[in-house]
């Protein structure tokens, strides 16, 4: 069998990182091939290949990603949300690709920010190529919004965004909430990565149809390992007489990470001589009356030796899929902190692997951040979770079994 797997980047963002690792996992299984088509290529991997190559190419790309930010700056309520909603109103004809002549199966992965326009994905379902796609986050099924927050329109006809300037019932959500109705006529094929994300995707009036399979991320777990604390601690500068926290994302002050409730936990726990907190990421962060140790931005190639230098990693995301960091800091032992929010709990077993904190509450974040650290045995029980669940060969497995189902039905 023959995959193209589609993804606006390569190695950057987590949706692309689960992405790529698909495609190792799928590769590794007999009688397989897949490649993996992007628009910002950022490896030499031969089984990637870039969209569009060459000095004219690249400037057209620059150029899709420019026109659809642009295209939002009038209704955008804040720079700060610029990011957090697409209009997917410009992309590339991926339907003329010779990957897409080449392929069985077309597996849609994050293609926002001007690699895929939603005119080309209304392409991809009607195409001569049955089309899997995989949601990372709620944009498929929203009017635009990658997460909808507290805004459940788009169980209807979508409308009232929080993050346009003026929300109305027939703002631009609504009317990009059109488009997308209008271009998923045919029942589309859709895996999620997390039974959060399937049920939300269920709910909706654009999906509601449409056959919905939940396929978690893979991880390799040679890469991902338990290490040596003390040996790492003393390789990576960190202190070896300090209970660590860790804490990182691609950029520290991203609201939706949650960074503020943890520097809130922090505050009600008081001064803690014995501890200190690991940051990695970009920005930087006020002082909060405890030790800090700032990594910055870490290669992929070490976070493995992170995760088994600290004794727990906080993620107080406040609406997630199923976090990559949180898989892949249990997968080296490190037992993890978060709220019960999204995919999260699919991932944490309470008080057993992890902790899980009441939505919101960053004084049971503050407690179950003492009672990681207080119960050092369940880092034991992090690995076996990840391994029963989340390795290459059983994602490989499940997404083979639905691409095999979706041929035999397809009738394109």
């Amino acid at each position: 069998m023959k995959i193209l797997l589609l993804s606006t980047y390569e190695e950057k963002g987590g949706a692309a990182i689960a992405c790529k690792r698909l495609l190792k996992a799928l590769n590794k299984q007999e009688d397989v091939e897949a490649k993996m088509l992007v628009l910002q290529k950022q490896s030499e991997d031969p089984d990637v290949k870039q969209a569009q190559e060459g000095g004219f190419g690249q400037m057209s790309d620059l150029w899709n990603v420019a026109y659809e930010r642009l295209s939002f700056l009038p209704y955008e309520r804040a720079p700060s949300v610029r990011f957090q909603f697409s209009i997917a109103n410009t992309g590339q004809n991926i339907t003329s690709h010779y990957l897409y002549k080449w392929c069985d199966v077309v597996n849609v992965h994050w293609i926002n920010q001007g690699f895929l326009s939603i005119k080309t994905i209304g392409k991809l379902m009607h195409g001569v190529k049955p089309m899997v796609w995989t949601l990372h986050d709620m944009w498929a099924f929203t009017g635009g919004e990658h997460y909808a927050g507290n805004n459940r329109s788009f169980e209807n006809e979508s409308g009232f965004s929080e993050l346009v300037n003026r929300p109305a019932k027939k703002d631009l959500s609504h009317r990009l909430w059109k488009r997308k109705k209008n271009l998923y006529s045919a029942s589309p094929y859709i895996a999620t990565c997390s039974a959060w994300l399937k049920k939300e995707a269920e709910s909706s009036s654009l999906l509601s149809s449409a056959t919905i399979r939940n396929i978690p991320n893979p991880i390799d777990l040679q890469k991902f390992v338990p290490g040596d604390r003390m040996a790492l601690r003393e390789k990576l500068g960190l202190p070896k007489d300090k209970r660590l926290i860790l804490f990182g994302a691609f950029n520290l002050k991203d609201e939706r990470k949650g960074m503020a409730y943890l520097f809130d936990a922090l505050g009600k726990r008081g001064s803690n001589e014995q501890d200190c907190l690991v940051l990695f990421g970009k920005g930087d962060v006020p002082d909060l009356g405890i030790q800090q140790h700032k990594m910055g931005v870490v290669k992929a190639s070490d976070m493995a030796k992170l995760y088994s230098a600290c004794d727990v990693f906080v993620s107080p995301s406040v609406q997630d899929n199923l976090p990559n960091t949180i898989m892949e800091a249990m997968a080296c032992g490190c037992p993890c902190l978060a709220f019960d929010v999204g995919g999260i709990p699919e991932m944490i077993d309470h008080k057993k692997n992890g902790y899980l904190a009441k939505f919101g509450d960053a004084s049971d974040l503050a407690f179950g951040l003492d009672f990681i650290l207080e119960h050092p045995d369940l880092a034991s029980e992090c690995r076996p979770k990840v391994e029963s669940e989340y390795t290459e060969d059983i994602v490989a497995s499940r997404y083979l079994e639905y691409y095999r189902e979706i041929q035999s039905q397809w009738k394109g």
